[in-house]
């Protein structure tokens, strides 16, 4: 087991950006919250769609899905969970027991915004291995988990797209209140791309009168 612990973050955080970008009194919809999922990754999206109770949603939270292919036709998977439950973002600390046999684990805090990276390496033809990232903020946690690419130890070509989910992680933006540049990019994600729910004309049943995927207070 290999595990790297830094103190510092890399390039441009929540403090850097425009004015536009920060929060306002817009309250997040599911289409705000993958638009800033894909603004982070900055690939563009095949699918994208919000999270439910039977997704493991916590009750009062939010949760989007978003899927990337690449060139290969191997697609990045991202879940992104915006919670009250400021608690839960200890279990993603590099010092936790959740995260003692993970093959990597960094703390940074992008923009003072306390952040936290684990992974899991692959194994080749068996398993892609996963990515985790948690955001402390003021009064909710951002938490969100990858699959589809392989990792390896020390990330290597996933180094970009572990970067830029911290960052999303840390972005003040992404939260119960959002920013008016991400509202607007949620209303222009295509219908194409934007499912009812995941799963969506892959034999998946739809949740039960497709309740409200999350709070937006």
């Amino acid at each position: 087991m290999t595990v790297a612990l830094t103190a510092c973050g890399g390039g441009a955080g929540p403090a850097d950006r425009s004015d536009d970008e920060r929060p306002t009194a817009e309250a997040t919809t599911p289409r705000a919250l993958a638009a800033a999922v894909i603004d982070h990754v900055g690939r563009p999206a095949s699918a994208a769609a919000p999270l439910f109770r039977r997704d493991g949603v916590p009750s009062g939270a939010l949760g989007v899905e978003v899927a990337f292919p690449d060139d290969r036709g191997i697609s990045t998977h991202v879940r992104v969970v915006v919670s009250r439950r400021t608690a839960a973002f200890e279990r993603f600390t590099c010092n936790s027991r959740a995260t003692r046999f993970a093959t990597g684990c960094e703390e940074s805090s992008p923009g003072g915004v306390r952040t936290a990276l684990s992974w899991e390496a692959g194994y080749p033809e068996e398993d892609p291995g996963s990515l985790s990232v948690a955001g402390l903020h003021d009064g909710w946690t951002v938490t969100i988990s990858s699959h589809g690419p392989f990792f390896e130890e020390e990330l290597g070509d996933e180094r970009a797209l572990a970067d830029g989910l911290v960052d999303l992680a840390a972005d003040p933006a992404v939260g119960f209140r959002t920013s008016a540049s991400y509202v607007e990019a949620g209303a222009a994600i295509g219908d194409d791309v934007w499912l009812d729910y995941y799963g969506q004309g892959n034999g998946y049943p739809p949740p039960p009168g497709l309740e409200d995927p999350g709070a937006t207070g």
